[in-house]
């Protein structure tokens, strides 16, 4: 069942809802709504960052593999 905002207060204080308890539960809301945007915009910074450093790393020349020439008697 939902509480009204006249409704007494869950708390047990005799006051309304709307003059006790409401405040701190939308206080309590916008905490845990802060705490998630902080959370998704270092998760999304986080991938921006590794893709960024995957792009950095695949500009790097590639090193052909060495082989060995027995008519040098070296590897090239």
């Amino acid at each position: 069942m939902k509480i009204g905002r006249n409704d007494a207060c869950i708390c047990g204080s005799g006051k309304k809802y709307k003059q006790c308890c409401e405040k701190k539960a939308i206080e309590k809301s916008n905490k845990a709504t802060k705490w998630a945007a902080i959370a998704f915009g270092g998760l999304l910074l986080m991938g921006v960052l590794a893709m960024a450093s995957s792009m950095i790393n695949n500009d790097a020349p590639a090193t052909p593999p060495k082989v060995w020439s027995p008519e040098h008697q070296h590897w090239h």
